[in-house]
């Protein structure tokens, strides 16, 4: 039986144990910057001897954000406040992993202690909700803009350039 302190190893990564912290949204950053919070939030699970560690949801485009308060990695100048992180979970012994998101249909909505609902049309912090198909994420949620193959092909090309800048920041 294999015990839940012992390493684990895949490919070229070893985990110190088998403890791993999911990816929690926080919410709390600013124009997708991460900030002490994460840091604290994540560097407390590294001091407390997690094996690994993943951020949270990081949007790879500001419309793919599930808030206005999401963390983001769509631009090179995010890479340096989530390598900070990043480089303190290691000194930790930790190995910080990510999430790296797009929110479609469910984009453009309050974070969950501020009513969780769409963001109102017109209102200032919200933006137009994309995705694959016009189906509204659920019942009094906006019908997203349908994006053609050319659109959904440049979101996944986003999602490359984030898993680059992810590997720049320091997560494995």
């Amino acid at each position: 039986m294999t015990h839940l302190f012992s390493q684990l190893t895949i490919k070229d990564i070893t985990l110190r144990n088998r403890i791993g912290v999911s990816p929690m949204c926080q919410y709390s950053y600013t124009e997708g910057f991460s900030n002490d919070w994460q840091l604290v939030h994540l560097g407390a699970r590294a001091v407390g001897g997690a094996g690994l560690i993943i951020a949270e949801a990081t949007a790879v485009e500001a419309r793919g954000r599930i808030t206005p308060n999401d963390v983001s990695i769509w631009t090179d100048e995010q890479i340096e406040p989530l390598a900070r992180m990043t480089k303190f979970v290691k000194s930790q012994g930790s190995v910080p992993g990510i999430q790296i998101a797009h929110a479609g249909r469910k984009a453009s909505t309050m974070r969950p202690w501020d009513g969780g609902k769409p963001i109102p049309e017109g209102d200032a912090r919200g933006w137009q909700v994309v995705g694959p198909s016009p189906l509204a994420f659920n019942d009094g949620f906006p019908v997203p803009q349908p994006l053609t193959i050319a659109e959904i092909q440049e979101i996944q090309q986003k999602f490359v350039q984030a898993s680059q800048r992810a590997l720049e920041a320091g997560f494995e």
